[in-house]
């Protein structure tokens, strides 16, 4: 039995594949020697998000930021030259740990999670939670927001504080603060959590409709990183205290705050947390495979949703176009051809934030509809041509007999051309139908808890990337396996059904 044979072999390397990450997972960097680690000599390779104003972000080509400038001090106060590379804030930490950057210095709170990856030095500002809400909307506190959808960026701390403190279980994550901002001030959400700092610095630049609700929720210290047992995090604690004693620091932190924030540093959150993740390890990934069952589960039955509704769409769409573009009317084949090109020549997150962020001045879509739409356009247009493709590939003179023989030309549509094209159009179809599975992974982008942002989710929360992304990888692939069988059952079906005419 073909079928159960898959099965088993299909079950037998998802076993081993568990086996070989588990064994990976618990695998750590190289130690030893007293000489600071560094990935080239005399460079220091520093991770940012630069999407975090006014603590790093790109002005003119150019990274800039508090961040970067505190980066670039440290890294002349230890005689090194400054490389800054930017990636997503969550995963700075786990590419800090694995020993891609020398140093991280990217507004990071440390954490007992975060601390099992990667040693914090000593602070270099303290700072604190703020709750910011659309211009005219009640609210006194946080707890106005009690169970309402609040923003946050992905692998900070804010989501867990949402959590942990039971403010709210209906938490949306973006990849920057800005996202999540300006989702709150176009009503989306109802409200955006972030740093006192960079919320009041970014409403500014951007001119959001957006005011601070309620006090400071928390204090928190923000420290630089390097690799767990690296040598170089005593280099950095040194240079920290000597950029604050030469004045260098308050210069820097005068530029962007218009004043010293040096003294309100605190220290003491940095050395808790450090003591009390010394000796902790992280769980493995067959440990976290089976914790984040049920949340991958409802997250596959998001992405599910999206694509089907989606395909529906795209399909009545593209048999549209494809009408057209075999129409002898002139005008119409032109119309078609024109959106035939269009859309496959954008990609499909262009439009997808055309959709989400560019027309919200005309209409103000949900996440999930943004997310349907901008699928079923983007796959209507590939759909219109499998079609009319299929259609050509029925010979005209098939056609011709079947009208000699008497049918119609509704006939002749209906009992030989659509069942012939619908053999040559199904397995491409089905093709299609598995790339917009995978296509949805976009919506992440703009906060929709599909699939790939859960992955993202776990990664920024468990700091282990590697376990995430590939337990996304199993669902992803049951999804795309199911949908496989179906096409060829449906292919086999309609071959008996071909035999069973011929005989």
């Amino acid at each position: 039995m073909p079928s159960r044979s898959r099965i088993i072999k299909f079950s037998a390397l998802l076993a081993a594949l568990m086996m070989m990450l588990s064994a990976c997972s618990t695998a750590q960097p190289g130690e030893g020697g007293d000489e600071p680690r560094l990935i080239e000599d005399g460079k220091l390779v520093v991770a940012m998000s630069g999407e975090y104003r006014p603590f790093s972000y790109w002005d003119g080509g150019q990274l800039t930021g508090f961040d970067y400038e505190i980066a670039q001090a440290l890294a002349d106060e230890m005689g090194l030259e400054l490389v800054a590379e930017t990636a997503g804030f969550s995963t700075l930490v786990e590419g800090t740990a694995s020993g891609r950057y020398d140093m991280l210095v990217a507004s990071t709170t440390p954490t007992e999670e975060r601390a099992r990856q990667v040693d914090f030095a000593n602070g270099y500002y303290s700072s604190g939670a703020q709750l910011y809400v659309a211009d005219g909307q009640q609210c006194e506190s946080i707890e106005s927001v009690r169970g309402g959808s609040i923003g946050v960026a992905s692998g900070t701390t804010y989501e867990t504080y949402l959590r942990d403190n039971g403010i709210t279980d209906n938490v949306r994550t973006y990849e920057s603060d800005i996202t999540a901002l300006q989702d709150a001030a176009t009503g989306r959400l109802d409200g955006a959590l972030t740093d006192q700092l960079v919320g009041a610095h970014q409403i500014e630049e951007a001119g959001l409709s957006l005011v601070p609700c309620g006090d400071r929720l928390t204090t928190e210290t923000q420290s630089p990183a390097v690799a767990k047992g690296n040598p170089l995090l005593g280099e950095v604690n040194v240079a920290l205290q000597a950029i604050i004693d030469n004045g260098t620091y308050a210069e820097i932190s005068t530029k962007y705050f218009g004043e010293d924030i040096s003294p309100q540093i605190d220290n003491a959150p940095v050395e808790e947390v450090m003591n009390a993740a010394e000796g902790q390890e992280g769980p493995g990934f067959g440990e976290l495979f089976v914790k984040y069952i049920p949340t991958f589960v409802k997250a596959a039955g998001l992405t599910l949703a999206i694509t089907a509704v989606a395909l529906v769409i795209a399909v009545v769409i593209g048999g549209v176009i494809a009408a057209m573009n075999m129409s002898g009317i002139a005008p119409l084949r032109w119309i078609a051809t024109a959106y035939i090109g269009l859309i496959r020549g954008t990609p499909l997150i262009a439009q997808l934030f055309v959709l989400y962020f560019g027309l919200t001045s005309l209409v103000l879509l949900s996440g999930f509809w943004a997310g349907v739409i901008a699928l079923a356009v983007h796959n209507s247009a590939y759909i219109a041509e499998i079609i009319r493709s299929g259609f050509g590939s029925v010979p005209k003179g098939l056609v011709e007999a079947s009208r000699s023989l008497g049918m119609s030309r509704g006939q002749a549509l209906t009992k030989v051309q659509v069942p012939l094209a619908t053999r040559a159009i199904l397995p491409v179809l089905g093709s299609q139908f598995i790339i917009a599975v995978k296509d949805s992974s976009l919506v992440a982008f703009i906060g929709m808890g599909e699939l790939f942002r859960t992955a993202q989710n776990m990664a920024a929360a468990e700091y282990s990337p590697l376990s995430a992304y590939l337990t996304v990888s199993v669902y992803y692939l049951i999804i795309v396996l199911l949908l496989t069988g179906a096409v060829t059952l449906l292919e086999r079906r309609l071959n008996l059904n071909k035999k069973g005419a011929k005989a």
